[in-house]
């Protein structure tokens, strides 16, 4: 009788304890998620980041996760704001240059994708990038273009053809060829360059000693 009594109150409390925690659900519903310094990153992406319906079962980690796998989100801080807000504060890429028709890149060299993109939102440089860049490469470009400005005024691409290797456009129309790790130098001996050098689509400086000049047809 006493085994019998036991079990009907403990299936009494987990009934009550069931009914307790969907009315807890219900009550705690997310109803409302607030995104900050989304500029470019879409509401609706992030919305769907969002891995439950409910502030119980709400996972920050997991959804951080989710979030920082779209393409502009650099970081981003999740709050529960109870009984029925989430609250996220993004930090998105800032791109710095022109990659292609379709991406710019930021001080990493990571691409990001124009799409949806306010461009007067942010100060793109008028120099596009070609190739793959790493990281320290970039840093390398942008720290030495800040030494010589009267020279990156001139410049309208860089190009990458190998690590620590690139070519750099002057007007669209004049092809420089650095040294291997070596831009630098190459951006002194194009200042130095005497009055009446001669006007060529190419000038190659890849030798330490010798300048060539001859046009986009001659091959080395």
């Amino acid at each position: 009788m006493k085994s019998k009594f036991r079990i009907i109150i403990t299936i009494t409390i987990l009934i009550f304890t069931f009914l307790f925690y969907a009315k807890q659900l219900k009550m705690h519903k997310i109803n409302t998620i607030t995104v900050f310094g989304n500029i470019v990153t879409n509401y609706d992406d992030i919305k769907k980041s969002v891995n439950s319906t409910n502030m119980y079962n709400f996972d920050i980690n997991k959804t951080k996760k989710n979030i920082l796998k779209l393409h502009w989100v650099r970081d981003c801080i999740i709050r529960k704001i109870w009984p029925n807000e989430i609250v996220v504060f993004l930090e998105e890429e800032i791109p710095i240059f022109e990659y292609s028709y379709n991406y710019y890149i930021n001080i990493n060299g990571k691409k990001l994708p124009k799409s949806h993109i306010p461009k007067q939102n942010y100060p793109i440089s008028r120099i596009k990038f070609r190739g793959t860049f790493v990281e320290h490469e970039m840093r390398d470009v942008l720290n030495k273009l800040l030494k010589y400005p009267e020279f990156a005024d001139y410049i309208t691409e860089i190009e990458r053809m190998r690590e620590l290797r690139f070519d750099i456009i002057i007007n669209n129309n004049v092809k420089i060829k650095c040294m291997d790790n070596n831009m630098e130098q190459c951006i002194v001996r194009y200042l130095t360059l005497p009055a009446n050098a001669p006007w060529s689509s190419v000038i190659d400086f890849r030798h330490p000693q010798r300048t060539m000049f001859y046009d986009k047809n001659h091959t080395l």
